[in-house]
């Protein structure tokens, strides 16, 4: 068992969609609805400061652990499981970023948000162009080494990626590479809660 301290660094912007629940306004067009709550999208912690969570990362890491073959010597055991259960990311990336910085980019979706709709409307996102951060992994099976972990994150950072448009929904946003993987090896869960 140990923990992971991963530095990551964006390769393309991160375009985020969060669901709004706020309700429009007496008469208030969907457009103007849409500009009024663009930021809302965004992941922000209590000082407005943005975060991409943590679930993000982990969702990345468990499809890119699909695609990882078979475990040597395992016969046909893959490290889909072993990633599901055995990873867990204990932390949300911390941007450093205002909300208010963002850019926004307006695209003309379907208006049911199915692909191929044949009613369009324009449809604002929040993006960052650039953006890095650090965040804490708990690795609690045996399988899942630092290698495999560097591994699943190479995977995850170009054929999997985070936010909106990302590489495995046929995008190109939310791709990213691992700059450092610090490991520490912990014997019980207090070490990683204090």
């Amino acid at each position: 068992m140990f923990k992971a301290n991963v530095r990551i660094q964006g390769k393309t912007k991160i375009s985020f969609s969060k669901q709004v629940f706020e309700n429009k306004e007496a008469n208030e067009t969907h457009d103007a609805f849409d500009k009024r709550t663009v930021l809302d999208k965004l992941h922000v912690d209590s000082k407005g400061k943005i975060v991409i969570p943590g679930i993000m990362i982990k969702r990345s890491l468990d499809g890119a652990a699909k695609f990882m073959g078979k475990i040597p010597g395992k016969g046909n055991a893959t490290y889909t499981k072993h990633f599901l259960s055995g990873v867990q990311v204990m932390s949300d990336i911390d941007t450093g970023i205002n909300k208010e910085e963002t850019k926004i980019e307006a695209i003309s979706g379907a208006s049911d948000g199915v692909r191929g709709g044949s009613k369009r409307v324009t449809k604002n996102f929040p993006y960052l162009d650039d953006w890095k951060g650090e965040l804490l992994l708990l690795i609690t099976d045996d399988i899942v080494n630092k290698e495999t972990l560097k591994q699943a994150f190479g995977i995850a950072g170009t054929q999997i990626g985070i936010g909106r448009f990302r590489p495995i929904n046929g995008g190109n946003a939310g791709m990213f590479v691992v700059t450092d993987i610090e490991v520490t090896p912990i014997k019980d869960f207090s070490e990683v809660w204090g």
